[in-house]
């Protein structure tokens, strides 16, 4: 259960939720992306209530986690070009840079790929439309631990 939880994050920070298994990090997370609603409280996100502008926030905020499940029919081409369409401010240069970094095979079915390579299709989405958040549950887990030094590096310098 959540309680009594404030916090606001200035352009260009990043921020950490830590806390130990249970404690509500990700629930606290979905609130915020409108996938569970509040029992009680109010929540603002980017100035926006995520329950009554659910789509003004989602184009402004790029999420991804460990545990997102992309559709497995779909190819990788097809995920993107999904994505693609539903952000306005989509930068297909950034795309270009991220499916070479991560050589990310556009014919390929998402239910063909690792657990690592669909990560890397989900983090696609969630920065390729440049959102002015971004927020990530449980990014130290798969493909981030070896390579998010890099990924992030070659990103701010794009």
């Amino acid at each position: 259960m959540l309680r009594s939880v404030s916090f606001s994050v200035e352009p260009g920070e990043v921020v950490g939720l830590l806390g130990r298994n249970g404690a509500g990090k990700t629930t606290l997370i979905r609130i915020a992306m409108s996938l569970l609603e509040a029992q009680e409280g109010r929540v603002r996100a980017l100035g926006l209530d995520p329950r009554q502008d659910a789509v003004a926030m989602k184009r402004r905020v790029g999420y991804g986690s460990e545990e997102q499940i992309l559709p497995p029919n779909l190819r990788v081409d097809e995920m993107i070009g999904f994505h693609r369409a539903l952000f306005p401010t989509w930068d297909a240069e950034l795309e270009r840079q991220v499916r070479e970094r991560f050589a990310l095979p556009a014919q390929a079915r998402i239910s063909r790929l690792s657990k690592g390579q669909a990560r890397q299709v989900a983090l696609l989405c969630a920065v390729a439309h440049r959102p002015e958040v971004l927020i990530l549950d449980e990014p130290a887990g798969g493909w981030i631990r070896r390579r998010a030094g890099s990924f992030w590096r070659r990103r701010s310098s794009c």
